[in-house]
């Protein structure tokens, strides 16, 4: 009878065991989540930002070399 109660007792830590475990892991989980949106978020803006500013620096690049060929053009 004592190794039945043992047993018993045993699962029920266990048990406890096993909900304190889960109820500890939950929010760490959600807050991999959140920060994995975070982090998305973040990439999406950037690479918005890159399409927005990098044809603005070709442009001006050609703009340049463009003014700088008439300029030595018109030195000679």
């Amino acid at each position: 009878m004592n190794k039945i109660r043992t047993l018993l007792n045993h699962k029920k830590a266990l048990l406890a065991g096993t909900a304190v475990a889960v109820s500890v892991a939950a929010p760490s989980a959600f807050a991999v989540t959140a920060a994995e949106t975070a982090i998305t978020t973040a990439i999406t803006q950037g690479e918005a930002l890159l399409n927005l500013v990098a044809p603005g620096v070709i442009t001006i690049a050609a703009i340049m070399l463009g003014v700088g060929l008439v300029v030595s053009w018109l030195r000679r």
